[in-house]
């Protein structure tokens, strides 16, 4: 997981855009930034999010957060290689939810990837 800052140009000038810790596939979204006053805010549990139609660069800066039930403990990772040679994170954590950082997984929700992942 990293944190994201948005590049998105809105038409509405007005629009500021915050910096997101988003998971590798950039499909569920744990913490936010305020553009405004730099306020973290960390969400319980992690909230699926759609990147369609914006655009994304890795935050400069990563800062520490805390969030919960993610401790490294609680989480399984492997990396496993894809058809086309790149290489891909799955991940399942104690309560049983997979993930997988290929674009197949973000779109559909599952992928063949996660065959690779044993509890």
């Amino acid at each position: 997981m990293k944190w994201y800052l948005e590049t998105t140009v809105w038409n509405d000038e007005r629009v500021l855009n915050g910096v997101y810790y988003l998971d590798d596939s950039k499909s569920k979204l744990y913490a936010y930034m305020s553009p405004i006053d730099s306020s973290i805010k960390v969400f319980k549990n992690p909230i699926s999010f759609n990147t369609r139609g914006r655009k994304f660069v890795v935050n400069h800066t990563q800062p520490s957060v805390n969030i919960p039930g993610n401790a490294p403990s609680n989480l399984k990772e492997i990396k496993v290689s894809g058809s086309n040679g790149s290489q891909y994170t799955v991940s399942l954590d104690v309560d049983g939810n997979k993930n997988c950082s290929c674009t197949g997984f973000k779109f559909r929700g599952t992928c063949k990837h996660l065959v690779n992942l044993v509890a």
